[in-house]
């Protein structure tokens, strides 16, 4: 085999093999003027208070009020001091120990700020686990596209939900929690959910060639089935939906205007009958 190919492959190797914790970052603190080492994740400093945050993910977003209260509450959340809305994933291996390990930060201005936070492990990704028992996985290209199939999903949810850092970690991130992630040991399906663009389905056909030469098995020896999922708002088939955000926001819209439609028809019903009175 030739010695660049060899090497090539001991790094891919590593690198999808290494100990997220273990990962030595070089850092400098221009306020100081000096270097420093830190070891895994490196998180920015959380701000005061999380209004920027809130505000972003309910009225840009749309996510619900509850499911952002929940996601602060639970640490997932945070607001950091350059007003950048931080998801944080914590160590799949040992969930109840919480330890942070992957995390991305997204601005909440006009600029699309996106990125990784230094020593994030992709790999890990961001787990929202529901009920013990539920056999059933989504997996999502991005954060948001998997906080908006829990809010679309937020009376009904049937599955964990596994949130990546961008379409092409997908196959890498559903892999390393299909084996070092035990909320997945009895799992029986898959859905994979990739933003309805040409990424999307490159990655969708790459996942799926992978599931048909490889198969996937849960601890008691079954196939788990997988499934590429599309999605779309019903009644609307010519409604261009982009990924599952924007099937939230466009959900919400027309869940709005239902209401104030409602209203304003009992508004007049009860004139009408004032009138005739």
């Amino acid at each position: 085999m030739n010695t660049l190919i060899l090497q090539h492959m001991m790094q891919l190797i590593y690198f999808y093999s290494r100990n997220p914790n273990e990962i030595e970052q070089y850092l400098y603190d221009f306020s100081m003027d000096e270097s420093h080492i830190s070891q895994g994740l490196v998180l920015t400093q959380k701000n005061d208070n999380n209004e920027r945050a809130i505000h972003y993910l309910t009225n840009e977003r749309k996510l619900s009020d509850s499911l952002v209260s929940k996601l602060i509450e639970d640490g997932i959340v945070y607001e950091d001091i350059y007003h950048n809305v931080v998801f944080v994933g914590y160590d799949v291996n040992n969930i109840k120990e919480k330890k942070p390990v992957f995390a991305i930060r997204r601005g909440t201005g006009n600029s699309k700020f996106h990125i990784d936070c230094k020593g994030s492990f992709k790999n890990n990704g961001l787990f929202y686990q529901n009920f013990e028992g539920i056999k059933k996985i989504v997996v999502t290209e991005s954060v948001i596209d998997g906080l908006s199939y829990i809010s679309l999903n937020r009376n009904n949810l049937t599955a964990h939900v596994l949130m990546c850092s961008g379409v092409g970690t997908m196959l890498n991130t559903l892999k390393y929690n299909l084996k070092n992630n035990p909320a997945l040991k009895n799992l029986e399906e898959i859905e994979i959910m990739p933003d309805l663009d040409d990424a999307g389905v490159i990655a969708g056909n790459k996942i799926k060639k992978w599931y048909d030469n490889e198969g996937v098995f849960n601890d008691n020896g079954n196939t788990v089935s997988l499934e590429i999922k599309t999605y779309g708002y019903d009644g609307k088939p010519n409604l261009k939906i982009k990924d599952l955000n924007d099937l939230l926001r466009v959900t919400v819209y027309y869940e709005e205007n239902r209401i104030l439609r409602e209203q304003s028809e009992l508004e007049d019903r009860e004139s009408n009958d004032n009138m005739e009175m």
